[in-house]
């Protein structure tokens, strides 16, 4: 669930559009203070889903068997902690790759690979 969810924001990254911008709403011309709380604006959109997302995984696959085991909420907060980690460490690397040279470098060769392969196979 966790590597699907990464998935999703990774996708979500490298096909996001940015929304058609108006006359004088150009972002170089806004004062840096203006950038970073837009920046912050977004990255708080995404944390609240994340937020999500873990609660999610934590009510589903974690509280459902070990509420029956124990009252002690000790065990929910560390996985609970730990997976805040692991999302927010996954994201910070997700935000750090160029998508643009690894979607040119990688998967379109990945794709030219795969075709000539389905080809090789299907002629014979």
């Amino acid at each position: 669930a966790v590597a699907s969810g990464l998935t999703v924001l990774a996708l979500v990254t490298l096909v996001h559009r940015p929304r058609k911008r108006k006359r004088g709403d150009d972002e170089s011309a806004l004062t840096l203070r203006e950038r970073l709380k837009r920046e912050r604006a977004r990255t708080m959109a995404v944390e609240r889903e994340l937020q999500f997302i873990s609660e999610y995984i934590i009510r589903d696959f974690i509280e459902y068997w070990y509420d029956d085991m124990s009252d002690n909420q000790e065990f929910g907060n560390n996985i609970r902690w730990l997976l805040e980690q692991l999302v927010y460490l996954s994201m910070s690397r997700v935000l750090r790759v160029d998508w643009t040279a690894l979607f040119c470098r990688k998967v379109v060769s990945t794709i030219g690979d795969m075709l000539l392969i389905y080809n090789k196979a299907s002629s014979i």
